[in-house]
């Protein structure tokens, strides 16, 4: 039987203004509850945008949305920023904050106004720096840390919110290798504890090694999604990338050439 979805997507359609052409069209998706799931797809394609439409940032046009089996309209901001996190590609930081303190503002969906953080979000925010790897720098300076270290603090920061789905829009496009290693464990480990994780990407060799659930988005359309394996051959990214893919199999793992 097939895990139960957190998030259902039926009919989407999105535009950014009513002039322009739609950028999501008919779009219907599930997402299944603890899953690791890439959104695969050329650039233009349409994953930013479904992201953000996930985290309540836009409003769809048409069609449904079902986040933990109820639409967004019916949670409050705070409360869905308890249940969604996200990770952006890059973030300008305008303030000298030591990593403790910049992932203690994941904590601001728990916290009234004006309320400072207690004991408990001081715990929340060093268990995602454990988690993240960052705990033994945790005083450093933001601004001093290499661009992996502020990608995994960014995923940190999100990890103090304690989601239940984590959003990361393409975690790895300007990392080198140790440092994507890095991201990927992460991730891993993150769905292993039960977090439903779900990241954009360009590249299908992260979802291969990676996602064990991958979407297919090719101008707004979902052209396939289920169990990587299914999903990851080289006629489907052939069609989705356009330009011809092979999947070539390598000690159990697929790699992907074009």
């Amino acid at each position: 039987m097939n895990p139960p979805s957190i998030i259902s997507l039926s009919g989407l359609d999105f535009k950014y203004a009513a002039n322009q052409p739609l950028v999501l069209r008919g779009l219907s998706l599930d997402i299944p509850t603890g899953s690791l799931t890439a959104i695969l797809g050329p650039n233009g394609g349409g994953k930013t945008t479904l992201l953000h439409i996930l985290l309540g940032l836009l409003s769809p046009e048409a069609g449904t949305l079902h986040i933990a089996g109820r639409a967004p309209a019916e949670y409050s901001r705070r409360e869905l920023s308890r249940i969604i996190g996200l990770v952006p590609q890059n973030e300008h930081i305008p303030f000298d904050f030591s990593l403790l303190d910049y992932v203690l503002l994941g904590r601001a969906p728990y916290l009234g106004a004006l309320e400072q953080p207690g004991d408990q979000d001081q715990v929340c925010a060093l268990k995602a720096l454990e988690t993240a790897g960052l705990a033994a720098m945790c005083h450093r300076p933001v601004t001093t840390l290499s661009g992996g270290e502020r990608q995994l603090a960014m995923i940190a920061r999100a990890l103090a919110q304690s989601p239940r789905i984590l959003l990361l829009d393409e975690p790895t496009s300007h990392l080198d290798l140790a440092n994507r290693r890095a991201v990927h464990d992460v991730l891993r480990r993150l769905a292993d504890e039960g977090v439903t994780v779900i990241f954009s990407s360009h590249d299908p060799n992260l979802a291969a090694s990676t996602a064990n659930h991958v979407v297919l988005l090719r101008s707004g359309m979902v052209l396939a999604a289920g169990p990587a394996e299914a999903v990851l051959t080289a006629e489907l990214l052939t069609t989705t990338y356009g330009l011809p893919v092979q999947v070539i199999t390598c000690d159990a793992h697929r790699v992907i050439v074009s």
